[in-house]
């Protein structure tokens, strides 16, 4: 670290150097407390010219080799996305913060910003400064393609997400092993007879629909028919890709796009269970969100 600082941070240098000035002693354990999981060929986070050759084994795992092994087998690498426009720039610097210790790489779809904010200017973050606005939508511009993890995430810019979300949601995924399914906390089920051509005229999207909110408690795993997609994970390998302009047709309904691409493809959605006020809305932000702008008019629907 000394002949090259970038390599890690530091922190245990300094630490070590701080103890030794104070002429305390240090010793090493012979069992290990810390489990490294790092995923095989798989980039630093810090340093993101560097790929790892192979893991990092653990030796004398204090839990024990079996429950070592099965850390391993769980870990995954996890990727985020989210899309924005600049007047919840503010918002954003929030929501990477929250992800930053969470996620393996975080994508951006930068809406209408005439720059790249300097707090996105970092090896684990990829920023796409759009030429086209695609609204929410954005933030499945990256679906499509090799750069995302085992586990994504896609996020929005008005949520701070907890310290234990991502470990939350992919452990989710993994309660259902190899089947495919859309995992999230904000789940919405239709009321099909209020709507079109159950009701002539129909009620509308908005009026027609049972919500299980993300703020409020939900005891159990519960099967819906849209997912809030900035609470939203799923399994790249299982579900394949997704295309952010053919999969979801117009800008700014990404929820309900996702639920017919899971009709479409008989995949189920699942709100999964998780405690009161496990997330936080940014103070703000609820004014001029998707929802504030379309709830009273059923044009777009």
């Amino acid at each position: 670290w000394v002949d090259n600082p970038h390599i890690s941070s530091g922190v245990g240098a300094q630490l070590s150097q701080k103890l030794f000035n104070r002429k305390r002693g240090m010793f090493c354990s012979y069992s290990s407390y810390v489990a490294h999981v790092g995923v095989e060929n798989k980039r630093s986070k810090m340093n993101r010219e560097v790929v790892r050759g192979g893991t990092h084994h653990t030796l004398r795992f204090h839990d024990g080799d079996d429950a070592y092994e099965s850390l391993v087998l769980e870990s995954k690498t996890v990727t985020a996305s989210v899309a924005t426009k600049w007047t919840r720039m503010t918002a954003l610097h929030s929501v990477v913060a929250s992800l930053a210790p969470q996620v393996d790489h975080l994508f951006v779809y930068l809406n209408d910003y005439e720059f790249v904010p300097a707090f996105l200017q970092a090896s684990w973050i990829t920023a796409h400064r759009a030429n086209v606005d695609l609204g929410d939508r954005g933030k499945f511009f990256w679906a499509n393609s090799s750069a995302l993890g085992e586990v994504h995430l896609t996020v929005d810019d008005d949520i701070i997400y907890p310290p234990d979300y991502a470990d939350t949601m992919a452990s989710s995924l993994n309660n259902y092993g190899d089947q495919a399914v859309f995992v999230g906390i904000h789940g919405i089920t239709l009321m099909l007879e209020q709507l079109a051509p159950q009701k002539v005229p129909s009620d509308g999207y908005y009026a027609s629909r049972s919500v299980l909110h993300w703020r409020e408690a939900l005891k159990k795993d519960t099967t819906v028919h849209i997912v809030g997609t900035g609470t939203m994970a799923y399994d790249v390998g299982l579900i394949g890709a997704l295309h952010a302009e053919e999969d979801f047709a117009e800008s700014n309904m990404a929820d309900v796009w996702i639920g017919v691409l899971a009709q479409k493809r008989s995949i189920p959605v699942i709100c999964i269970a998780h405690p009161a006020d496990w997330l936080a809305e940014i103070k703000g932000t609820s004014a001029d969100s998707i929802y504030a702008s379309h709830a009273g008019s059923a044009a777009r629907q």
